[in-house]
């Protein structure tokens, strides 16, 4: 699934995406719907937990990118295809959860339905949340 049009794509990523976890209000950028639910530091020096609800448009593809530590999430409603770079790909649906290595590029596909995630990211501090991949 990573082929060359997912590479061109992750520019909406790195557009859409990098500030995306910056503000606490809830924000709508191209598709996907994001809102910091909590945010502490750790769970190591120089790390910090951040808990979001993401709401995704059907049809809506996240592009490839990565993150700077690990990314955890649960599917709360709907569902999709989540593609990490050197693992078969992992349909969600509501009620499953899958997790992504730091660092790691990865893509989502949304079904034809909103999708509602709960995410929880475990980050290097300081660095961007969101860098194309």
């Amino acid at each position: 699934m990573f082929t060359r049009r997912f590479f061109s794509t992750c520019a909406l990523c790195g557009l859409a995406g990098l500030q995306y976890l910056e503000s606490a209000n809830a924000e709508q950028s191209a598709g996907i719907k994001r809102k910091i639910l909590q945010r502490s530091d750790g769970p190591l020096e120089g790390y910090e937990t951040v808990l979001v609800e993401a709401i995704i448009a059907p049809d809506f593809l996240i592009a490839l990118h990565t993150h700077p530590g690990t990314e955890s999430l649960y599917c709360i409603s709907g569902g999709g295809t989540l593609s990490v770079k050197d693992k078969p790909e992992q349909m969600t649906q509501e009620g499953t959860g899958a997790h992504v290595p730091p660092n790691t590029p990865h893509m989502y596909k949304n079904g034809s339905s909103p999708t509602k995630l709960a995410i929880t990211y475990v980050v290097e501090k300081g660095k961007p949340m969101v860098s194309p991949a």
